[in-house]
């Protein structure tokens, strides 16, 4: 399984952590909502987060990572990964979009990325 790669740094945010519902809610004719819990277990957890590319050739270094077998696979694989709570997981780029990337420097030296990490559990 592909890892992270170590040179594109993610900013944190300021703790933004979107955990998936895992409930079923039905609204009533009367009274309150109903609501069921759906399965056991975890469900999707999604870290919206911005990269950070030192030089061209880190960013460079990241897309081929990324469409790379062995890698991200275009967004469709696992990588392992750890979340801002330290925990180690296996995370993947929700739908493999990384759209959201633009030089910081007229020069193109240093690049930024936006993207959502998401991961079970």
């Amino acid at each position: 399984m592909a890892t992270w790669p170590s040179y594109a740094t993610i900013i944190w945010p300021s703790g933004v952590e979107a955990r998936q519902p895992r409930v079923l809610r039905t609204a009533m004719e009367h009274g309150p909502p109903k609501q069921a819990v759906l399965g056991s277990g975890g469900g999707m957890t999604e870290w919206p987060v911005t990269v950070r590319f030192a030089s061209q050739a880190d960013w460079e270094s990241f897309l081929s990572w990324f469409d790379s077998a062995t890698g991200a696979a275009n967004g469709g694989a696992w990588f392992a990964w750890t979340t801002p709570r330290g925990q180690s997981v296996q995370a993947r780029i929700k739908n493999g979009d990384i759209s959201d990337a633009q030089p910081t420097t007229v020069a193109m030296v240093a690049w930024r990325m936006r993207c959502i990490i998401e991961h079970w559990g």
